[in-house]
């Protein structure tokens, strides 16, 4: 990819209070937010994919519904030992 002088601009939409706490901790690293996406971008670009792991603050339907079962006994196998466990599972 060739990289020219030129740029592009992007439009994206944040909530202010966002907005205000990035841009507030970013200065203290002394860098700006468009830096930031800079940098953000370039990562993207090299490593293929978004460069940190994505977590949710929340688990999810399915991961809830694990817990659910788990917490209720209900669709779990159990093993009298670790190797009759890892035989079941193929190792």
């Amino acid at each position: 990819m060739s990289r020219t002088a030129k740029t592009e601009t992007l439009h994206i939409r944040v909530s202010p209070e966002v907005k205000q706490e990035a841009e507030m901790l970013l200065n203290q690293m002394g860098m700006s937010t468009t830096e930031a996406v800079n940098i953000f971008l370039s990562q993207v670009i090299i490593n293929g994919c978004i460069p940190f792991t994505i977590r949710a603050k929340t688990p999810n339907e399915t991961t809830r519904q694990a817990m659910y079962e788990a917490e209720n006994g209900i669709n779990l196998k159990k093993f009298e030992n670790a190797e009759d466990m890892f035989k079941e599972l193929g190792i």
